[in-house]
Formats: C-alpha cells, sequence, structure tokens
C-alpha cells in the first residue's frame, strides 16, 4: 500500500499523450532506408529501444507512420506476441513506430522512465486484458489500457526510483554486450582455425614465398605484424609460437573437401565414439509429465531455455529430487551440450559446471563429446557454424515441424583435428567462457535484484534514502 498523502492514483490515460503508428507504402523508395529507426514489434525486444533493422526517411516519416521524441514510451497492442507476453520498451532516441504499437509521451510532472518501469511492472494485468470478449485473441484493447491505475509519488521520487530501475537494467545490458562480445570472438576464433584454416594457409604461403612458416601463422592466430610479434613479452610470443606449431603447412583432399593434412573428416557421432562420449535423447513425454513440474527443486532443461549457446533460467521448469533420481541417466555434466530436437533444432546449450546435476528435459537430445577429455567448446562452436545449422535443418524430418533423433545429430559431418590441437583450442576459449559464466551469474543477481526491488519501490511499500539510490545508481 503507498503511503497516503504522497502517491496518487491516477490512470494511464492521464498520464500521458497517447500516438498512433503506421506504415509508410513499400511502394516508394524515397521512404525507406533512412536515418529514422522504424520500430515495430520485433524491434522492442529490449527495454530500451533506439535501433532497428529498418529506417525510414524524413519523407516517409511525414507519409504513413509518426516520429516521437526520447524518453517515449512504446508498447506492442497487437500481434501473436501478446498471446504470452507483453512488449514495452523506453526510446532512447527519436524514432518512428508501426501501427502493431502505440506511443505515450509522458506529460508535465511524470517521469518517462518511472512511467515505463510502473507499467511494465502490470505486465501480468495487462497479458489478462488479452483476449477478453470481443476483443479477439492478441489485441490489447486500448479502453483498457488507458484505465490501469498507476501510482505516482511526488515527481523528485518518481526519478529517484527510475534512476534505480535504469541503473540495474544498464548494467544487465552492459554484461550481456559483454558476453555477446566474447562470443563473438570465440566464433572468430573457431572459423579462423577450422573452417578458413587460416594458420594453415599462412605456412603454405610463406613456404612457396621463402618466408618462415611457424612466424606466418602466429600472425595468422595473432593479427600481429612482425614488428608487433618482436614486441611481444618472452612468455607470450613462446605460447603463440606453440599454438602456431600444432597447425600443418600442407593441405589433402578429404570428404568433406579440403582439410589440413593428418586432419580426419568425421562425424558428431564418430567424436563422441573416439573421445569416449554418447548422444541420447531426453526423456520422453511418457517419462515427464505436466504433473510432475514443481516451483522448486531441481531444474529441467527445455529448447525455450537454450538461447546463445547457454541456458537460460528465467522460465526453467523444476522437478523433485525424486524424480530427477528416478531420470538419472539424463542427469547434466559440466562439458555436456544439451540440443533441440525439435522446432529451431540448432539452437544448443554449453553445459556449465552450474548446471551440473540438471536434467535434459523432452524436446532435447543430450550430447556429451569425451567422458575425459576436453573438447567440449569445439564441439558447441562447430555446432554453431553456419555450415552446420544448414545441415541440419536440411537432414531434420516431418512436414510441419523440423525434427532431430540420435542418428541423424550423430551423422553430421564434422573436421576432426589431432588432440594437440583442440587442447590448444580448448585452453583459449576456457578463459573467454569462464568469464562468460561470471557474468551470466551476475546478470541473473541483477535481475533478481531489480525483479524484486522494483514491484516494492513501485508501489511505495519500500523507500530508498538519496544515498541509497545514489549507490546503486
Amino acid at each position: 500500500m503507498a503511503p497516503e498523502g504522497t502517491w496518487q492514483i491516477r490512470e494511464l490515460k492521464d498520464c500521458a499523450t497517447w500516438y498512433s503508428g503506421g506504415t509508410p507504402s513499400r511502394a516508394v523508395a524515397a521512404y525507406w532506408n533512412g536515418e529514422i529507426p522504424w520500430i515495430s514489434a520485433k524491434s522492442l525486444v529490449d527495454f530500451y529501444v533506439g535501433e532497428s533493422e529498418e529506417c525510414v526517411t524524413e519523407e516517409g516519416a511525414r507519409n504513413g507512420t509518426r516520429v516521437v521524441p526520447k524518453n517515449t514510451i512504446l508498447f506492442v497492442v497487437r500481434g501473436m506476441s501478446l498471446k504470452s507476453e507483453f512488449r514495452i520498451g523506453l526510446t532512447t532516441r527519436r524514432v518512428a513506430f508501426n501501427q502493431d504499437l502505440k506511443a505515450l509521451v509522458a506529460k508535465d510532472g511524470i517521469s518517462a522512465t518511472f512511467l515505463a518501469y510502473a507499467i511494465r511492472a502490470c505486465t501480468e494485468q495487462i497479458l489478462g486484458f488479452v483476449g477478453e470478449a470481443g476483443h479477439g485473441t492478441g489485441v490489447l484493447p486500448t479502453d483498457r489500457m488507458q484505465s490501469l491505475a498507476i501510482a505516482l509519488p511526488a515527481y523528485e521520487l518518481q526519478v529517484q526510483i527510475g534512476r534505480v530501475a535504469q541503473a540495474l537494467d544498464f548494467k544487465i545490458a552492459l554484461n550481456r554486450r559483454i558476453n555477446q562480445t566474447l562470443e563473438a570472438m570465440a566464433q572468430a576464433i573457431f572459423k579462423s582455425w577450422f573452417v578458413d584454416f587460416d594458420p594453415v594457409k599462412a605456412k603454405i604461403a610463406a613456404k612457396a614465398e621463402g618466408r618462415d612458416p611457424l612466424r606466418a601463422a602466429m600472425s595468422a592466430i595473432s593479427g600481429k605484424t612482425d614488428a608487433e610479434l618482436d614486441a611481444l613479452p618472452p612468455e607470450q610470443h613462446a605460447q603463440l609460437a606453440t599454438t602456431a606449431a600444432l597447425f600443418p603447412d600442407e593441405i589433402e583432399e578429404s570428404e568433406l573437401g579440403e582439410i589440413p593434412k593428418g586432419w580426419m573428416s568425421s562425424t558428431l557421432g564418430g567424436l563422441c565414439r573416439t573421445y569416449g562420449g554418447l548422444i541420447q535423447t531426453g526423456p520422453f513425454g511418457s517419462q515427464l509429465h505436466a504433473h510432475d513440474y514443481t516451483t522448486e527443486g531441481i531444474p529441467v532443461v527445455m529448447p525455450q531455455d537454450l538461447s546463445g549457446r547457454r541456458i537460460c533460467i528465467d522460465k526453467v521448469a523444476r522437478v523433485d529430487e525424486s524424480d530427477a533420481k528416478r531420470l538419472h541417466r539424463h542427469r547434466l555434466q559440466a562439458g555436456d551440450i544439451v540440443f533441440s530436437r525439435r522446432g529451431d533444432v540448432g539452437r544448443h546449450a554449453l553445459v556449465t559446471p552450474r548446471e551440473f546435476g540438471w536434467l535434459c528435459g523432452t524436446g532435447c537430445l543430450l550430447v556429451r563429446p569425451s567422458t575425459e577429455a576436453k573438447i567440449s567448446a569445439y564441439v558447441s562452436c562447430a555446432l554453431a557454424q553456419a555450415e552446420s545449422l544448414e545441415w541440419l535443418t536440411r537432414h531434420a524430418v516431418g512436414a510441419t515441424m523440423p525434427n532431430l533423433n540420435t542418428t541423424i545429430l550423430s551423422n553430421l559431418p564434422i573436421v576432426l583435428p589431432p588432440s594437440a590441437v583442440l587442447t590448444g583450442l580448448q585452453d583459449r576459449l576456457d578463459a573467454m567462457e569462464a568469464t562468460k559464466n561470471l557474468f551470466v551469474g551476475e546478470t541473473e543477481i541483477l535481475a533478481e535484484l531489480r525483479d524484486t526491488l522494483l514491484p516494492k519501490l513501485l508501489s511505495g511499500e519500500l523507500s530508498l534514502s538519496t544515498r541509497e539510490a545514489e549507490a546503486i545508481a
């Protein structure tokens, strides 16, 4: 309950000016490919919104859509996504938007940041508006949204609460961007070493030109010039030379095309057999029923929990320990890979020590590349390559929804380098994976703090001193 006399309850229609958007004619080229982001439902993924795949020109903005300023609240009012989620965002720049969204510009005396978070805190109530009698599925009725009750404190307190919320979300977004950068670095290393074979080709070119092949491979691996290599500390130089020495200086034909000499053309199943691993299907529906799931207990990893080669716990299902013991053969170990076997068949996640003892769930395949060798990072990166995703999509079965099975996944072609090369890659990727895991853990803690703290701040149940707010922000 908000403190009496210090907070006001107002309907949302009285808190902001409302605007509708639109779509400029696709037939007029002069309306598109400008510099004004044109926000649609698919662009409204992050809370802070400023980018979009499509942009309009100033002329396009005057003909069929509307431009709103920075700090405008945008939310989805129609579309299939409304059946399960409410998308809302706050603009970080001047943008245009389409007819599937509404825009709110906060009135004087109301903080746009506070108002956006206050609306988002009502997500469960708002989703209840969707599909009400007479409005149809996938439509958020404007009249119900306009009558949404918003508790408003004094403007200074609105700003303070907004800053706390913003600081938490900004830190969460920063952590995710860092992890995206680390992921891009890992994929770039893998592609250079195991798809494009840059160190090998550098050695071949150096031999043909009478240069030092080892030094050429060192440059290809590090991206450094000869002068920069000479300036490296002795230990770092020696480590780089050791890595470069792992790569041969010849290419040969194989079933997968040209690959480095001494490497093997194999399959995922062949790799698992070589290193003592396995590929198995997760528990069937007859083994795990809807009534088995609980709010607490052992997490069960489903396809929807796999994103960016990581397991997301936002909506993860759980079962009692007794059920987990019954399904012990499906329990996860660090280094395992959980793979979606239906729908988005390219989606997978590398299991970290945090997920040890969790369960591979229905709709997933479990890949354990090895029981001893450290090759999981190599396999995970290989599975994320465009060539692997295309092969899996092409070989998946099912007319309405693509499906994989252990046979198809086992037959996935893969290049198998010598163990020493795999170890060299693993050593480099392990540091990145460890850093990513730290940021994932910190992000989850911050998200939990935000989701616990904000509802209490937004309702007036909890107050922060100026010093406490500044410490968080």
